[in-house]
Parts: structure tokens; C-alpha cells; sequence
């Protein structure tokens, strides 16, 4: 009997940690219409050549990072030819595929996304279900989205 109720609260316990967690799918790694590890061919069949780009040899790996730039608000970060992160800091027309963009405010991205999972400085982090290097890192000033930041996280 006292197993059970270990067990029990052990469950509600987890349950409620679960859900206090609002965690994103993958899927949801979206800005633009460009997903999170796309190859850099997508962006430039949906956005054209960029403003500007910037390669960067990194001579410990020996890999080559890429950096495309739309404008003075769109970053996109290239490893290997493809997406790893994606910044926007202007209400632009670019939104995650749930319609978070720069401008809102930080009440309508929890309606949206829920309470994140963590909170750094004014940043609201959503990590990616199960991964604590993948998400959506949101940040907020005067209460109000300022720049979205999609993909791999810096720690």
C-alpha cells in the first residue's frame, strides 16, 4: 500500500513538472519559412541571394561557417551548408511557425507557447522537447518581443 502511494505521488509529482515545461517541437524550429537545418539552397530559393555573407574558417574542425545577412534584421547561421540558427530583430514579416514575431508582446507569446521553460536575463527560452541545445530564445524589452532567436542555442 505505502508502494502505491510512493508511486502515485511520484507520478502527479512528474505529470505536474511535465506540464509546468513548455517545451517545442522540432518542428516548431521555424522562422521565415526557413526550418532549422535546412539547406542553405532553400533560403536562396524563397529569399534570393542575401545582402551579405560572411565565411569564417574555423581551422580546430576545420569547418567552414557561413553567415547569410537580409537586410540589417535577418541573420542566418550556416554549419556545414546548413540552418543552425536564425535571428530576426525587426517586425519584418518574419514569424515562427506559431506567429511569434518582433513587436508582440510577452503575454501573447505565453498565450502561444505557455511560461518558458527558462528565463536568462530578458530572454524567454523554449527549449526544444528532450534537448536542452535546440529551441526558441525570445527577447523581450518594455515587455514587448525585441529579436527572436531560432535553433541552436548559445549556452
Amino acid at each position: 500500500m505505502k508502494m502505491w502511494k510512493i508511486f502515485g505521488l511520484t507520478l502527479a509529482l512528474t505529470t505536474v513538472a511535465a506540464a509546468a515545461f513548455a517545451s517545442v517541437p522540432q518542428s516548431a524550429l521555424r522562422i521565415g519559412g526557413i526550418p532549422f537545418d535546412a539547406e542553405s539552397s532553400v533560403i536562396r530559393s524563397i529569399y534570393g541571394m542575401p545582402t551579405k555573407v560572411d565565411v569564417h574558417m574555423e581551422k580546430e574542425r576545420a569547418t567552414e561557417d557561413t553567415e547569410y545577412e537580409y537586410g540589417n534584421s535577418v541573420s542566418i547561421d550556416l554549419k556545414y551548408n546548413r540552418v543552425h540558427q536564425i535571428e530576426v530583430s525587426a517586425n519584418n514579416g518574419w514569424e515562427t511557425a506559431d506567429g511569434v514575431h518582433v513587436g508582440m508582446t510577452s503575454d501573447q507569446v505565453k498565450m502561444i507557447y505557455g511560461e518558458p521553460d527558462a528565463v536568462r536575463d530578458d530572454h524567454y527560452i523554449y527549449y526544444v522537447t528532450g534537448r536542452s541545445d535546440l529551441g526558441i530564445d525570445i527577447e523581450i524589452e518594455n515587455d514587448r518581443v525585441d529579436e527572436i532567436t531560432v535553433g541552436k542555442l548559445d549556452k
